[in-house]
C-alpha cells in the first residue's frame, strides 16, 4: 500500500511539472510570443476600463478605506499584466486640502491620529528613559479644541488651513496647476486635549499632573508697538510673514520663484479679510 503511494504521488508530481510546462502561453518577445498577439485582450481591458473605476470609486466612498489591495490574475506574460494597474485611478485621498479640512474623509482624520499616537508614544518612550525616577516633564504643543467644529462662524482656521486655502486661490486663478496642490500635503496633527491625554494614559510611562489648554491671539502675540493701530492688511503681512518663517523651505521647494512670490502676496490679503471677520487664535496644551 505503501509502495502504491509513493508512485501515485511520483506520478502527480510528474504531471504538475508536465502541466506548468504545457498549459501556458508563449513566451518571449518573438513573432509568435503572447505578448505580440495579445491586441485583443488589451481591447478587451481597456473596454472595461470605465467599469473598472467605477468600482473602486464606489469602494472607496462607501467604506473609506485606508488603503486599497488589488490582484490581477488575468495574464501571465506581456504588457497586458500591467495594463489594469496602470489604469487604475489616482484618487486623491484628501483631494483640495494640503492639511486636515472640513472635506477631508473620516480615513484622513485617522490617518493624521494614528500617526501622531505613534510618534508621541515613541517619543514619551525615549523620554521616559532619560529623566531620572520622580522627575518631571513639561509639553506644550499646538492643539485644537475637545469640540471642534469647522462649520462655526467662531471656526478660526489654523496656519495650515490658510495656506491650503492660499494655494487653492492660486489654482482657481491659474497660477499654480492643480497637481501642485493635491501633492502639497503637511504631515503634522494637533490633538485635542482628551486625545493627548489618552495616548499618555495608553504609552504609560508617565502620570499627567495637570492638563490645560489656552489660546493666544496671532495679533496678540505681534511684537509691533504700533500693532493696535496698524489696519487689516498691514497685520496680515505681518502674520504672513510668522507663517512663512515656518513653512517658507517648503513652499520654495513645492513652487518656482513666481508662485512663491504669488502665495506670499494672496496668504496676506487671506489673513487681512479674516482679521476683518474674527481674531485669529492658536490653541496650546500644557500637560505636566
Amino acid at each position: 500500500m505503501c509502495k502504491l503511494m509513493e508512485v501515485l504521488e511520483r506520478d502527480n508530481a510528474r504531471m504538475d511539472i508536465q502541466l506548468h510546462k504545457v498549459l501556458r502561453m508563449n513566451g518571449g518577445d518573438g513573432h509568435n510570443s503572447y505578448a505580440n498577439n495579445s491586441p485583443l485582450q488589451n481591447k478587451v481591458i481597456l473596454r472595461v476600463k470605465p467599469n473598472l473605476q467605477e468600482s473602486i470609486a464606489d469602494l472607496y466612498s462607501k467604506n473609506f478605506p485606508d488603503c486599497i489591495t488589488m490582484a490581477d490574475m488575468g495574464c501571465s506574460s506581456g504588457p497586458n499584466t500591467f495594463l489594469p494597474i496602470w489604469q487604475v485611478p489616482k484618487i486623491p485621498v484628501n483631494k483640495g486640502n494640503i492639511y486636515l479640512a472640513k472635506t477631508s474623509p473620516p480615513s484622513v482624520h485617522r490617518a493624521y491620529l494614528n500617526q501622531f499616537e505613534k510618534d508621541m508614544k515613541a517619543l514619551l518612550s525615549c523620554r521616559s528613559e532619560e529623566i531620572i525616577q520622580g522627575g518631571h516633564m513639561f509639553i506644550t504643543i499646538y492643539g485644537r479644541d475637545d469640540n471642534y467644529d469647522d462649520s462655526s462662524h467662531k471656526y478660526t482656521p489654523n496656519m495650515w488651513e490658510l495656506l491650503g486655502i492660499t494655494l487653492n486661490d492660486m489654482v482657481s486663478e491659474g497660477l499654480i496647476e492643480e497637481s501642485k496642490l493635491d501633492s502639497f500635503n503637511i504631515p503634522v496633527y494637533g490633538p485635542s486635549a482628551e486625545e493627548l491625554k489618552n495616548v499618555i494614559e495608553a504609552q504609560g510611562s508617565f502620570t499627567i499632573n495637570r492638563l490645560e489648554t489656552f489660546k493666544v491671539g496671532w495679533v496678540e502675540a505681534m511684537d509691533n508697538p504700533y500693532k493696535d493701530s496698524m489696519d487689516k492688511y498691514k497685520r496680515g503681512k505681518h502674520i504672513a510673514s510668522r507663517i512663512r518663517g515656518i513653512s517658507e523651505s517648503l513652499l520654495a521647494f513645492h513652487l518656482d520663484k513666481k508662485g512663491n512670490l504669488a502665495a506670499k502676496s494672496i496668504l496676506e490679503e487671506n489673513i487681512a479679510e479674516l482679521l476683518q471677520a474674527r481674531e485669529l487664535e492658536c490653541l496650546k496644551l500644557v500637560d505636566m
